[in-house]
This record gives structure tokens, C-alpha cells and sequence, in this order.
């Protein structure tokens, strides 16, 4: 019969890892063949026209290029491109440059049909931002030359790309696509950060000692990263036209980016917490530099991003440094070298593609996806550090219960009980009636001798039993040693007698279940407590024993028994 268990149960066991299998690899045989396969009708939603590039235009000064093409522009000089219109152009048709931080005009012939940034938005300051500039053009332009003139406000490099024609709708959505993955990247991140904050309200709900701001630096670094590639992005232009606001919050970011990051380093190594704390004050000045020299029109942020730029890569190998340096010491440590290391080699990505392409926002993408990587690197050691901090703190809940739990009964023990009293005034009782209940299982010594201790501890359980069902929801019940229990019950002063005849009720039917009976002897008494009565529990405790052992001596010369004087006998 064995034989015949054992085999089915073997079956059952190869069936369950082999049909998954058989399954996943039949949907997917199933679609590539409806993909790849099947005779489809032409049904899908194109564009009528599409978009239109040339691969060169003509740089006034330069001649033919083939774009993009990138050059070293010179505050207040004008670069003017020349390119031809297409020789059809249907209704709401249009074109698409970028204005890369310059005042623009759009001429078609010696005709004026747009124009950007010409005036500043704010009286300091001159981050126009690099924006994607559209601009309608009617059927009359067909085949006709258009320049595009570009005055950059200051000196930095620019990528010229080429000028894009297409339905407006078009245009509209191609800038959609290709900021695809950016938005991948940041839905990414929001995710990341909501799991981070799900496990912040955790930590804090049940009072895990993780060090919060763990969690803090972890959501700044993200949430900073995640608006700098959004504000980076052609994304805004879809929702304001505060292009330079939009400029500004994404250099910024990225000037904060560099102290989140340390911020989270120094808090999760036990290494280099001097240099590391320094470097983060340092990180600080970044920002604060930024804004104080854009307010007072000594330069734009443009012009600071290369601080910027060594400020990150010097943090990186520091932090990488000491990761190294505490790695022997700590699982944190040598999980934080591999996590440096994914950040400086997005770093350096990021920074090649941006000094090679600085106007095409390549290094968004390339470093965005690298802090992806590095952000689920990070939150493995968070998680690691939330499990570890969880199984410390469970242990030392336990040692907590043991220290205050009678093992036998699973009610409070003594030093519970005396903890209670010992510390009243900070149990919010002021002015409150307190009722202790003190209880004295008779017979223990008798059937300790005559049955047993295995017997005799059955009876103690089913007496613990007892008195967890009686106080339930109104009080605590204690196990004070060998056959003495005690209760506490905060209020419900008028219903004493009745709990007392609820534990009698309790009593009798466990003793109809069970082989041997038991009784306890019950004593009680009542007092409001006030902060200046010294001798409250002293006072409560005698007169509840006293009530106890006159109900034991009773209960013994009725049933022919004797009880000794030391109140601690059978």
C-alpha cells in the first residue's frame, strides 16, 4: 500500500514540474505562429505621410554637414541652417527643431513664421531650456528654402539636428516615441518608490529599528533622479510652458542627486562616517551655489555642471572605497561595492555620451538606465537589511515574551505582574478603579503525589485556560508561581461578582471534559488608584489574599481537608 502511495505520489511530483513547462512553451509556439504566420490584412493605423528628415543641411560659414552635427557655439553669435521645405505639404503640416538653450527665428525665404526665446521669462537668469520648437507651415512654402537661425544666450556645445517636417500630429508623436524609454525608466522608478514607501509605513507601523533614514536618502536619490530625467526630456512641453522651470528643476536634481547618494552611503556603512559626513555637507554648497548664481546673474547652471559632474564621480569612488575597506565586516558593504560599481560605470556612460552629444540627451537615457539597475541593487540591501532587522527584532520580542510568559500556562508571570505595579503611574490608571484577583489552586500537592506532576501540570494549564477565558478583553491574567494566580482588571468595578461566577462557570465546564477536577480558592479587591497613594498595592494585595485564604480554609473544612498557615500549601 506503501509502495503503491509512494509511486503516485512520485507521478504527481513529475507531473507538476513538467506540465508548466509544456504549457509556456505552448502559448509561445502559439503566438509566434499568429505573429509570424498567419496571411493578416492590412489594417494597421499608419500615418499618411510620416515624418521627414534630410541628412544634411547647410551651416552658414561651414557649408554641408551631415547631421546632427555638433559644433562649439559662442555666446550672442548667430549659426544659421538652411535646409529646403518638402515639395508637398497638406493641411496642419509643419516642422520640428531643437532650440538647444538658444533664442531662435524661423525663415522661410525672407518671411518670419516663428520664432523662440527671443525675450527672457524672468529677469535673471538665461536657461530657456533645450526644447523641441514646432512650427506650422501653410501649403504656399512648399519646395521653398527655410532658415532656422540660432543665437545661443551662452557658451556651451550644441548638437544642430535636423530639422523634422511631418503632420503636426506627427510630430507630436514621434516625440512621444522616443521618449518611450525614459518613461519606462521612470515608471520604473515611481514603482520603486512606492514598494520603498510601503515598506517605510511598515518599518514605522510596527516599530522595526531600520534606520529611517535608510529609507529617506533612498526615496531622495530616486525621486531626484526620476525628475531629472523627466525634466530633461521633451515630456514637460506636453503639460507647461515654463520651459526654463522646468530647465532649472533638472539641473538642480542633478546637483542633488550627488548628496542623496552620499546621504544613503553614510547611513548604511559602518565605515568612513567623518569623510562621508564632510563630503555630504560639501555636496550641499552644489545647489545652493546654482540657485545664489542664477539669482544674481553671475552664470547658469549650465555653466556649474561640471562641478557637478566631479562632485558625483569623486563621491562615487569614496564610497566605493570604504565599501571595499568595510566589505570583510559586512554583507552591506560588499553588496555596496557591486552597487558602486554598476553607478560609476553608468556614470562614466552618462558623462561620455553627454561631453560627445550634449544637446541629444543621450546621457539621460544611458544613465537612467544604469540608476534603474543601480536603484534594484540599492533596494536589495535595503530589503536585506529590512529582513535581517526583522528576524533581530522577532528575537528579541521573544526573549521579551519569555521574560515576561509562564511557560507551562502561556499566561504573564510573575515578573510581569510585579512590572505592572512597579510601574502604574505610567499605565494611564489615574483616577481608575484597579481589581486585583488572586486565586490559589487547591489539591495541587495531592495529585502531585498521588498521580503525578504530569497530572498536576494539567491542572495548572486547564486553571490558566480558565482564567484566559474569564478576562478576556477585560483584563490580564498571571501564573504569580507554583498553584498561585493572580488578574488584573483595570474598570469594570461593577462587574466583579460576575467574572467570578464566569470563572466558576469556565471551571465546571472544563472539569466535565476533563479527569481531574480542579478548584481554586478566589479572593479579590478594589481600589481607585492615585499617583500619591504609596501604598495602594501593598493595601490591594493583603486584603485580596486575606479574601483568598479565608475562601481556601472554607473550601477545605467543607471537604474535610486542612490548610497550612503559609498560604502555600495543598
Amino acid at each position: 500500500m506503501n509502495n503503491r502511495a509512494d509511486t503516485f505520489g512520485n507521478f504527481i511530483d513529475k507531473v507538476s514540474r513538467v506540465l508548466p513547462k509544456v504549457g509556456i512553451i505552448m502559448v509561445l509556439l502559439l503566438l509566434v505562429y499568429a505573429f509570424a504566420f498567419s496571411r493578416n490584412e492590412h489594417t494597421r493605423i499608419t500615418s499618411d505621410a510620416g515624418t521627414v528628415k534630410n541628412p544634411t543641411m547647410e551651416i552658414s560659414g561651414i557649408g554641408d554637414v551631415t547631421m546632427p552635427y555638433s559644433l562649439k557655439a559662442k555666446a550672442d553669435t548667430k549659426y544659421v541652417i538652411k535646409d529646403r521645405i518638402p515639395d508637398e505639404i497638406p493641411d496642419r503640416y509643419g516642422l520640428m527643431y531643437y532650440a538647444v538653450y538658444s533664442r531662435t527665428w524661423v525663415y522661410v525665404e525672407d518671411e518670419l513664421i516663428g520664432s523662440y526665446g527671443t525675450q527672457l521669462p524672468l529677469s535673471v537668469g538665461k536657461l530657456i531650456g533645450n526644447i523641441r520648437v514646432i512650427v506650422p507651415i501653410d501649403k504656399k512654402y512648399a519646395g521653398k528654402d527655410v532658415t532656422v537661425v540660432l543665437q545661443p544666450y551662452y557658451n556651451h556645445t550644441i548638437d544642430i539636428t535636423p530639422i523634422t517636417y511631418g503632420y503636426l500630429d506627427d510630430l507630436k508623436l514621434g516625440i512621444l516615441f522616443e521618449n518611450m524609454l525614459r518613461i519606462v525608466i521612470c515608471s520604473m522608478l515611481f514603482t520603486m518608490l512606492f514598494v520603498a514607501g510601503s515598506y517605510a509605513i511598515y518599518q514605522w507601523g510596527h516599530g522595526t529599528s531600520l534606520n529611517r533614514y535608510i529609507l529617506i536618502f533612498f526615496t531622495f536619490f530616486v525621486t531626484t533622479v526620476m525628475m531629472w530625467i523627466i525634466c530633461s526630456s521633451d515630456i514637460p512641453q506636453f503639460f507647461t510652458d515654463c520651459n526654463e522651470g522646468v530647465s532649472l528643476i533638472s539641473f538642480l536634481c542633478l546637483s542633488l542627486m550627488g548628496v542623496a547618494f552620499i546621504g544613503f552611503a553614510k547611513n548604511v556603512l559602518n565605515v568612513g562616517h567623518k569623510v562621508l559626513e564632510i563630503l555630504y555637507l560639501i555636496g550641499w554648497l552644489l545647489p545652493i551655489a546654482n540657485v545664489a548664481c542664477f539669482a544674481m546673474g553671475i552664470c547658469d547652471p549650465m555653466t556649474l555642471l561640471p562641478l557637478t559632474h566631479i562632485y558625483f564621480v569623486i563621491g562615487a569612488v569614496i564610497v566605493f572605497i570604504y565599501s571595499v575597506k568595510g566589505a570583510r565586516k559586512s554583507v552591506t558593504a560588499r553588496m555596496m561595492v557591486g552597487s558602486t560599481v554598476l553607478l560609476i560605470v553608468a556614470t562614466a556612460a552618462g558623462l561620455a555620451a553627454f561631453y560627445i552629444a550634449p544637446s541629444k540627451g543621450y546621457d539621460a537615457v544611458i544613465f537612467g538606465v544604469g540608476l534603474v539597475i543601480y536603484f534594484f541593487s540599492l533596494f536589495a540591501i535595503i530589503m536585506h537589511r529590512m529582513v535581517r532587522i526583522i528576524e533581530e527584532d522577532k528575537a528579541i520580542s521573544t526573549y521579551k515574551e519569555m521574560a515576561f510568559k509562564d511557560m507551562l500556562t502561556e499566561l504573564n508571570n510573575r515578573q510581569s505582574f510585579e512590572h505592572f505595579f512597579d510601574n502604574i503611574a505610567k499605565q494611564g490608571v489615574e483616577g481608575k478603579s484597579v481589581t486585583l484577583f488572586m486565586f490559589d489552586l487547591n489539591y495541587l500537592k495531592v495529585v502531585n503525589d498521588k498521580f503525578g506532576h504530569q497530572a498536576g501540570d494539567k491542572m495548572l494549564i486547564g486553571l490558566g485556560k480558565c482564567l484566559s477565558k474569564t478576562f478576556a478583553g477585560a483584563g490580564e491574567a498571571y501564573r504569580l508561581g507554583g498553584d498561585e494566580f493572580a488578574a488584573i482588571v483595570v474598570g469594570h468595578a461593577d462587574e466583579i461578582l460576575s467574572m467570578v461566577d464566569r470563572l466558576k462557570e469556565n471551571i465546571e465546564e472544563y472539569n466535565k471534559l476533563n479527569e481531574h477536577k480542579i478548584s481554586t480558592a478566589i479572593g479579590y479587591a478594589t481600589g481607585k488608584y492615585r499617583t500619591d497613594d504609596v501604598d495602594f498595592y501593598i493595601r490591594l494585595f493583603r486584603e485580596a489574599d486575606d479574601m483568598m485564604y479565608a475562601n481556601k480554609v472554607r473550601c477545605h473544612k467543607e471537604e474535610g481537608m486542612e490548610v497550612r498557615d503559609n498560604r502555600h500549601g495543598n
